[in-house]
């Protein structure tokens, strides 16, 4: 048994009472943060979390002289990211419920129902300095009006705008904006970049090309954060225009996919169960709530969704089974027996080991 495999627990398979063998891994976080200044030097410095789009991206638009790129998704999400290194500067919505919100791309047809009441129209520069202008466009004049409720609707018309600050980063319903030309133009909705260099395209995982192709809608899909349409992560890729570069993803890091968490009993210590690869595996991290620190995280290569402390050291992981296959034997090893993990026991066989080390042959 390998010295990282007791450093991380014991493990007793109630149902086979033997210690597992998985490797102990560095707790991934699950999101990381950048501080980043607003360009209005009146406000404050913030954190940003570095959480990508959760909708397919539609459009972008190049601001700060093209340091700095504006995404709008499916869902009304905007994030302002740093193009040169790739980090988020912060995030914006459009104050619409994204549950109204249609798109207008053809391949996305067996995805969502294309009876939404509103669909995305436009993402431009606005007549106003420091803004940017989005336009949705009701499929009648009565969805509009009915969607867009208030400042946004523009009366008579199946039109609503939006603006966004750039320096708040907020969007605020605005009927005065003008009313976009009633026609599609990709181009207008990825332009290349001021200096004519980069040229940006939709993407989902881990920079896969497109917002979304339904054949990756399979069980064994390598990235647990895009198993559906639903649970994918997306962004923008840059593509130099000369091809002297390779491409490079925006994508953000990848939500986290919560499954179950506990508290001890003395109210000290937090342990999280998350999903991975579509649940057909876990990864289980503690935290130690009095200095705020976490554990080593470990990835049980099995399908564990429930966790339950036994006392102030110990917990019991255990499992809902991963059913997802008509083959018999593989759907029988998709139910794992219930995994005891105990701290002291790998720090004693730690300490064994160590002891063993030391003793010349």
């Amino acid at each position: 048994m390998r010295i990282a495999d007791l450093l991380l627990c014991c493990f007793a398979a109630i149902l086979a009472g033997a210690c597992s063998r998985q490797d102990a891994a560095t707790p991934p976080a699950s999101v990381t943060a950048t501080a980043t200044a607003s360009p209005d030097a009146a406000l404050e410095p913030k954190i940003v979390v570095q959480l990508g789009h959760q909708a397919p991206v539609l459009a972008v638009r190049w601001v700060d002289d093209g340091r700095h790129l504006a995404s709008l998704a499916l869902d009304g999400s905007i994030v302002l990211w740093n193009v040169a290194s790739g980090t988020i500067l912060d995030h914006a919505q459009v104050p619409i419920d994204p549950a109204l919100l249609d798109p207008p791309p053809e391949e996305w047809a067996l995805v969502y129902k294309n009876d939404r009441p509103l669909l995305f129209h436009a993402f431009t520069d606005s007549p106003v300095a420091g803004t940017l202008s989005i336009a949705y466009a009701g499929v009648s004049e009565g969805d509009a009006e009915r969607a867009c409720a208030g400042d946004a609707y523009h009366p008579g018309t199946r039109w609503c705008t939006y603006a966004l600050d750039l320096a708040t980063r907020v969007v605020r319903a605005d009927k005065t904006l003008p009313i976009p030309a009633d026609e599609e133009n990709d181009a207008l909705h990825w332009p290349t970049s001021p200096d004519g260099r980069l040229r940006p395209e939709a993407n989902h995982a881990d920079g896969q090309r497109g917002g979304f192709d339904m054949s990756d809608e399979n069980i064994d899909f390598p990235d647990p954060t895009c198993v559906s349409v639903a649970r994918c992560r997306y962004g923008v890729t840059l593509f130099a225009t000369d091809k002297s570069a390779a491409p490079r993803a925006l994508t953000g890091d990848p939500r986290s996919y919560f499954l179950d968490v506990d508290l001890s009993p003395d109210g000290l210590r937090l342990v999280r169960v998350e999903g991975l690869d579509n649940e057909t595996r876990a990864r289980v991290e503690t935290l130690d709530l009095s200095s705020g620190s976490g554990g080593p995280a470990f990835t049980p290569e099995r399908a564990y969704h429930h966790v339950q402390w036994l006392d102030t050291t110990r917990y019991l992981l255990g499992s809902q089974g991963y059913d997802a296959t008509n083959d018999t034997e593989a759907a029988m090893a998709g139910f794992p027996p219930a995994l005891l993990v105990d701290p002291a026991c790998a720090a004693r066989g730690a300490a064994l080991l160590s002891a063993a080390n030391r003793v010349t042959p």
